[in-house]
């Protein structure tokens, strides 16, 4: 089975290879200007629809982990976790790419910092680097540490014209933990938050994608105090807590004017779309100023990693004006 955006991961029999003599194919109907990732998975058993009822995302995962990356294909590829790697491609018509060109970097910036810290009762890995000498300027911290920082997140932040203080990736170490922290994790939020006081005194940026997305609004609603902008890419808007309250329901008092997020979803994310179309009314309800991005693809790593910095330039271009 071929997983990419292309297929739809409902929809499992979309992506399912023929077989022709010694070789497997399928064809599909690709935008124009899409850009992506894709892989393979193989079952001993059918790939079957999920059951009725069932947890779409649980069910995926399930099916991700058996992930075989290709023994005979080139690259370039990218590791995003211990357990699956993917492939690049996108159609003539795509954007240029912006970040890390061509393969996967085999080098790390000469002051990036690789800590262990203990944050919401478990220790994990940060990666950071220190920009800017000002004790006032923002610290940036980005959710999924790990596969931004594979894809070549700190080769990427020389050019920006208001550098940070600090940049701070943060490990989601597994899918639990990354659950519990980013699908509004109160306690992970303010101890990230106390941690970036060590950096800077400015505001604090979090930038994330999917869940991630979900947290950084969330971040940005419920403390404004420490956080006044923020990116979400595909963010998770779907999503409740435990008692059945959307983000926008979870927000603080004091937030809104002032405040910037911007907001990026796929045109092959109809879920997500429908959850950010509901989602930006509300915030802007509030005063806050929404910037709505889209891009042409899926819920895709390949995709985010060229928006998580457009975004945080698209915050410094609202900020000045």
């Amino acid at each position: 089975m071929l997983d990419c955006s292309l297929t739809g991961r409902t929809n499992p029999r979309g992506g399912i290879l023929q077989r022709e003599g010694s070789r497997y194919s399928i064809t599909l109907n690709i935008p124009r200007q899409w850009r992506g990732s894709y892989t393979f998975y193989a079952s001993p058993e059918r790939i079957e629809h999920p059951q009725q009822g069932a947890d779409h995302r649980q069910w995926w995962l399930a099916v991700m982990s058996r992930a075989l990356r290709p023994a005979n294909q080139s690259g370039p590829w990218w590791p995003l976790n211990s357990r699956r790697s993917v492939f690049e491609t996108a159609t003539p018509d795509a954007p240029p790419q912006r970040w890390v060109p061509g393969v996967p970097p085999h080098h790390q910036s000469a002051n990036l910092e690789i800590q262990k810290r203990r944050l919401a009762g478990k220790e994990r890995t940060l990666w950071c680097r220190r920009i800017s000498p000002d004790p006032h300027a923002p610290v940036v911290v980005v959710f999924d540490g790990a596969e931004f920082t594979q894809m070549g997140l700190f080769e990427h932040l020389h050019h920006l014209p208001e550098p940070p203080a600090a940049v701070l990736a943060i490990d989601a170490m597994d899918t639990e933990t990354r659950t519990k922290d980013l699908r509004f994790g109160a306690l992970f939020r303010d101890e990230v938050l106390r941690l970036c006081e060590e950096f800077s005194s400015g505001p604090v940026i979090p930038m994330g994608a999917s869940y991630g997305g979900l947290a950084a609004t969330y971040w940005a609603l419920s403390r404004p105090d420490r956080v006044r902008e923020a990116v979400a890419l595909s963010a998770s808007f779907w999503a409740e807590d435990d008692s059945n309250r959307r983000a926008w329901e979870l927000a603080a008092e004091s937030a809104g004017p002032g405040q910037r997020i911007v907001l990026d979803v796929g045109t092959l994310e109809p879920m997500l779309t429908e959850a950010h179309h509901e989602a930006a009314p509300h915030l802007q309800a509030r005063g806050i100023h929404v910037v709505r991005r889209s891009f042409v693809g899926g819920h895709d790593w390949i995709v985010w990693r060229d928006r998580l910095i457009e975004g945080l330039e698209l915050l410094q271009l609202a900020r000045a004006s």
